[in-house]
């Protein structure tokens, strides 16, 4: 179930980066404030890289239980890194601070979803 939430939060971020590097001042002034918008975004895309290594490992292994130590620990790291993306894009500017504001908790929910095995 959460697989189909997660697709379009993964081209939604491939898209806006793919946006993003094609404008021509990719960090806008003040200086700091994008670079912190480009780190939530970053945190974000990590999350979903590490779903998207969740559901590849999920299928060379014909399955994947919720009670996997490996499984827990991905999910972990995968919800923090939204958490994190999501804290930063408060602060940050720039073009990559919505789609980082909004695929963040997407994220979040569909790590809670996975581990709950909902």
């Amino acid at each position: 179930m959460e697989f189909f939430i997660f697709l379009p939060v993964l081209a939604y971020v491939a898209l806006s980066f793919g946006n993003w590097i094609h404008t021509s001042p990719r960090f806008i002034v003040p200086l700091w404030r994008s670079k912190i918008a480009f780190l939530a975004f970053v945190c974000c895309s990590v999350s979903c890289l590490l779903y998207l290594a969740v559901v590849i490992m999920a299928l060379a292994r014909f399955g994947l239980r919720t009670t996997d130590p490996l499984f827990l620990k991905i999910c972990g790291c995968g919800s923090v890194t939204a958490a994190i993306g999501f804290v930063l894009g408060i602060f940050g500017k720039g073009k990559l601070r919505i789609p980082a504001m909004l695929s963040s908790p997407v994220m979040i929910a569909v790590w809670f979803m996975s581990v709950t095995d909902l």
